[in-house]
């Protein structure tokens, strides 16, 4: 039985010095950064919605998708 490892390693490459770093994240680290950046989105559109590229407000969107299906599934 192959065991699952609990982290997610997302490569992030420096190209300072010709040196690579690579970061390991927890996915509970993973999910906090994403809450996070969906509550700056938030704030940012709610504080001026026209200063939200139109990627960021199609993230918004299917970010408020994902929760009213979780809410009707419940």
């Amino acid at each position: 039985m192959v065991k699952k490892k609990s982290y997610f390693k997302k490569n992030v490459a420096k190209f300072n010095s010709d040196k690579v770093v690579t970061i390991y994240m927890e996915n509970e680290d993973i999910t906090n950064h994403f809450e996070w950046a969906i509550m700056l989105l938030k704030h940012q559109f709610d504080k001026d919605p026209y200063s939200l590229t139109t990627d960021q407000i199609e993230v918004l969107k299917l970010h408020h998708q994902i929760e009213f299906d979780n809410k009707a599934e419940e």
